[in-house]
């Protein structure tokens, strides 16, 4: 697994000896790939001196980020965050710098000129390790309009996100039933 770019997310052992290993990769991680690592630790670690379970998965889609190649990954797709004060917005994650991110939400914005505010893209700028919570969107959305073949079409978002899962092809349609 070295030449492959997975990234550690997170070790937790429990009070049962429980571990649990979570890693994550730009474009999804694969059952295979678990599978390698769950070997790897087990042929490095002694069953004889601590009985432990094991368990080695990704980091999950909708799960808050833990580490920052989480929110690199991410630049580009829709994130939802919780901030400090408990206020929730939803955006687009523009950029990361170090432990810096920035999130553009399309707010109502008073202009001159103007009587009514106008829908415009404004820039939120966040601090890691100052927010409660920042995580993917997943919005898989039916659409319910134009002919029956385009009734349950799944937008550009939903396809990647399908793709980044590791789904066949032939399952990633959402055909009528």
């Amino acid at each position: 697994m070295q030449d492959k770019d997975y990234f550690l997310v997170g070790i937790e052992v429990s009070n049962d000896d429980r571990v649990v290993v979570e890693i994550d990769h730009s474009e999804g991680v694969w059952i295979e790939d678990c599978v390698a690592l769950s070997k790897f630790i087990e042929d490095h670690m002694s069953k004889d001196e601590i009985d432990y379970e094991l368990e080695v998965g990704s980091a999950g889609l909708g799960q808050p980020f833990k580490v920052p190649q989480q929110y690199i990954n991410f630049i580009g797709k829709e994130v939802e965050v919780l901030d400090a004060d408990g206020r929730k917005v939803k955006g687009l994650l523009k950029s990361v710098d170090g432990t810096t991110f920035v999130v553009t939400v399309k707010e109502k914005v008073k202009v001159d000129g103007k009587k009514r505010p106008v829908l415009q893209d404004v820039d939120h700028t966040y601090d890691m390790n100052k927010v409660k919570y920042t995580k993917i969107l997943n919005k898989f959305q039916i659409k319910s309009y134009g002919s029956k073949k385009e009734r349950r079409r799944v937008d550009e978002h939903d396809r990647h996100l399908l793709k980044s899962l590791k789904i066949p092809k032939k399952y990633r349609s959402c055909n009528p039933c």
